[in-house]
């Protein structure tokens, strides 16, 4: 108040969500004192604070505006790693925010405290595996149900073990590495969450099928092309422009 700034609230009045994710932003080593020397400044930083803030409410597709590339600089997400990113990547990232909760955003995978810059950080470098898996690469570490949870993927409609895995990850990992090497049919949360069903629901169908479980002899049950490629059987040579047919 006594520069002139206000911050913003939540739906309870309070702005402490707002002013956590600005001095997470501040301690930050992507955040200089020369960044936040004016009101101007301090005022860009409490807007990216709002936009993701708002954002990470646990109900995906909602957010207006998604945060962008400049609130994540904003907020201490060092600039060289949003470019490295690239517009796919931030763009990603912003539905992987407006999927989680403020709270999840806030702690690491032990449940302890961590700061939103670094976690926006581990947040892109699973985006990263992500493409690469996509790109026909090897992820370091390799993709698995629980980085996808992380990214805002549901897996609670598909088949499961006793144990509680997923039964048809083999396919669904199969599915993304299958998909177009420029990474365009999982960039954003909703073609990834709807490639993922579909990998499920073809390969139960396959199995289903192999196991005499159902009509042989009945269009509905029988395997088509369109359910082998859904399960990444695919040519895996693509053209000029990435796209594998």
């Amino acid at each position: 108040d006594a520069l002139g700034l206000q911050l913003p609230v939540d739906g309870s009045r309070s702005s402490t969500p707002y002013l956590n994710a600005i001095n997470d932003a501040l301690k930050s080593a992507s955040i200089s004192a020369a960044q936040v020397q004016t009101p101007d400044q301090l005022q860009g930083l409490i807007i990216a604070a709002q936009h993701v803030v708002d954002a990470a409410n646990g109900i995906a597709g909602d957010a207006s505006p998604k945060p962008g590339a400049a609130d994540f600089m904003a907020l201490g997400l060092a600039k060289s790693k949003l470019d490295a990113a690239g517009a796919t990547g931030v763009a990603m990232l912003a539905d992987t925010v407006d999927a989680n909760t403020l709270s999840a955003l806030s702690t690491d995978d032990s449940g302890r405290p961590i700061a939103l810059p670094d976690k926006l950080a581990q947040l892109l470098d699973l985006i990263q595996s992500l493409m690469v898996t996509a790109a026909g690469g090897v992820a370091n570490p390799p993709l698995d149900p629980v980085q996808l949870g992380k990214l805002g993927v549901s897996l609670a409609s598909v088949a499961h073990h006793p144990d509680g895995s997923p039964q048809n990850w083999p396919a669904i990992l199969a599915a993304i590495a299958g998909s177009k090497k420029d990474g365009s049919e999982v960039n954003t949360l909703a073609k990834l969450q709807a490639l993922v069903n579909r990998a499920d629901a073809a390969q139960t169908k396959i199995r289903l099928y192999a196991d005499d479980a159902v009509s042989a002899t009945d269009a509905a049950t029988t395997p088509s092309v369109d359910d082998y490629r859904s399960i990444g059987l695919v040519n895996p040579v693509a053209d000029a422009s990435g796209v594998r047919p």
